[in-house]
């Protein structure tokens, strides 16, 4: 049985391989570009930022993009480009964010905290009562906003009619539950975090780099879509004049900057703006399959002859496919990324304008690289200094069981050092499904976006990320 089993076992594994060759070979030959259409402005010692941008057009990785830059609260990369100029990004270009929306939503709750409205510190209930009475009374502000809630899913996905009403969505997010109450302390709770904590040890361990977690850490369950619902509401009953995240980002900070490049930013995109909005494309399902059932396959040797560093994927990615597989952590990971009715996936939402148009706080920013770089340039035009810093604070990486990973988040909801393992410590942020970046770091004033009009399946951000590494690069050389 064993030898009839290794041969199934090589006989797919040739099969897989002579898919992906035969793939390689023809991606080549028709996705390779000979030229590339790349415009705008770049500060001397920063040329590094748009080679790799050009590398990775001509190399087919890429096919629209922006990419903007600050230093020292200064602009120093601003280009955009594509294939060819039918298939480019414009400077002015909007497209769907996805999750970096959550940084336009972290920002908003920071705000709130500096002008005395809310406290990291205070449990939600005693801004939102009803809250206290139907969900928990002790889930804090910074629960939420750090992914440690409980609340990553929904029963039911909700209607696009009851997320485009604050009141019907409001009463709809009460009927909710906790995957996990973060303040049980029942010996079973306790066992639980055990288990959870020493799955995703691990993956902390990313080519030589270990991401240090405590013992006892905090469970996380990643709030894909549903983090930003909860924030808005909570927005919406501390305001004094009741409006929801959204309103009040456009309000106190887009507008507030639309003398700079930071107007253009939205959270859900409004119908005079939707002619500018992009229709994006999507790495074919096919590729991606050889692509993840090879990682799966092949020993990392053979992974580094067949796959480039664009394609292979890290140990954390594999776990998070590995648990689709586990009845309990695929319930969670499905509960959380199709809590939309009729949205099922990225390119849904960013190809239809009704759903774009719906104000959902972490998924449908809509921005261009110009606008989100602009924003976290100087955040002193927005916070106080001690807002600022207590905003980045952070109590240690908590465990993920959706993302399978280690992650640590700030106060206010930032993601911090999520990149560390290729370099990029002390920086802020998140990514977007399909590949856009917004980072920024506080010590060098200096902030990275990315926007691609290719979506791509991984939780990593290969080519953003490629970018962001010449930045960085760049910055320690000066």
């Amino acid at each position: 049985a064993s030898i009839v089993s290794n041969k199934y076992r090589y006989v797919s594994a040739f099969l897989v391989a002579a898919l992906w060759l035969y793939y390689k070979k023809n991606r080549k030959l028709t996705s390779v570009k000979k030229t590339a259409v790349l415009e705008g402005f770049v500060a001397k010692g920063f040329e590094g930022v748009k080679r790799q941008c050009l590398e990775n057009i001509l190399s087919g990785r890429d096919d629209g993009v922006q990419i903007c830059c600050y230093h020292n609260g200064e602009k120093v990369v601003d280009i955009s480009g594509g294939p060819s100029p039918m298939k480019r990004l414009f400077p002015e270009s909007l497209s769907v964010i996805f999750s970096c929306s959550k940084v336009l939503e972290s920002l908003v709750i920071a705000m709130l905290v500096d002008r005395g409205l809310l406290d990291y510190n205070t449990p939600i209930a005693q801004y939102w009562p009803e809250f206290g009475d139907k969900i928990c009374e002790k889930i804090k502000v910074k629960d939420l906003m750090r992914h440690q809630s409980g609340l990553s899913g929904t029963v039911k996905p909700i209607s696009l009619d009851t997320l485009r009403d604050p009141d019907k969505l409001a009463a709809e997010l009460l009927k909710q539950q906790c995957a996990f109450n973060p303040y049980d302390e029942s010996e079973e709770a306790k066992r639980i975090a055990e288990q959870e904590c020493f799955h995703v040890m691990k993956t902390a361990h990313i080519d030589g780099f270990t991401q240090k977690i405590e013992r006892g850490a905090k469970r996380q369950a990643y709030n894909a879509v549903t983090r930003g619902f909860y924030s808005s509401e909570l927005v919406r009953q501390v305001d004094p004049s009741n409006r929801t995240l959204s309103e009040f980002f456009e309000q106190e900070v887009a507008l507030k900057l639309e003398n700079m490049d930071g107007r253009d930013c939205y959270i859900g995109c409004p119908k005079s703006q939707q002619a500018r909005c992009i229709q994006p494309s999507e790495e074919g399902g096919i590729s991606a399959l050889i692509r993840i059932i090879s990682n799966f396959l092949f020993p990392k040797w053979l992974l580094g002859w067949i796959f480039d560093d664009f394609s292979r994927m890290y140990e954390f990615e594999k776990t998070f496919f590995k648990n689709l597989f586990h009845s309990e952590r695929r319930k969670l990971a499905l509960q959380a990324f199709s809590a939309v009715e009729n949205a099922p996936g990225a390119m849904i939402i960013a190809g239809s304008p009704d759903i774009r148009s719906i104000p959902m706080a972490s998924v449908t920013g809509v921005s261009n690289a110009r606008a989100m770089a602009c924003i976290f340039s100087d955040l002193d035009l927005l916070l106080s200094q001690k807002a600022f810093e207590r905003a980045l604070h952070t109590e240690g990486a908590g465990v993920d069981e959706i993302l399978a990973r280690p992650v640590t988040y700030t106060a206010s909801g930032w993601g911090a050092d999520r990149f560390e393992f290729v370099g990029a410590k002390g920086w802020y942020g998140w990514g977007g499904i399909g590949g856009s970046l917004l980072l920024f770091n506080p010590a060098t004033k200096s902030s990275f976006a990315y926007v691609p009009s290719r979506l791509n399946k991984r939780l990593f951000k290969p080519r953003g990320v490629s970018c962001l590494k010449e930045f960085i690069a760049a910055i320690e050389k000066l």
